[in-house]
């Protein structure tokens, strides 16, 4: 039990709002991209959502998530905590 919650105060969880997935392969790509941003322990990607939950240790800025989301030829439109 400590240690998840030990976990849970140096990690961060967003969620990456995108536009354009349509199908488990662009989940795929999401999480790939999204997962080599630096500190980023875990993404869930989800097309029938329009978003990707990615776990990290500081979080990640909004440019990082853009450009990610960007380089797999989807709309990024924002990022928020959760």
């Amino acid at each position: 039990m400590k240690e998840v919650i030990i976990m849970s105060l140096f990690s961060k969880k967003q969620e990456v709002l995108i536009e354009g997935m349509k199908c488990e392969g662009c989940e795929r790509h999401m999480e790939e991209a999204l997962g080599k941003i630096d500190g980023v322990k875990s993404v869930k990607a989800s097309h029938t959502d329009n978003n990707a939950i990615v776990k990290s240790k500081k979080g990640i800025s909004e440019e990082d998530a853009r450009k990610a989301v960007e380089s797999c030829n989807k709309k990024f439109l924002g990022i928020k905590e959760i």
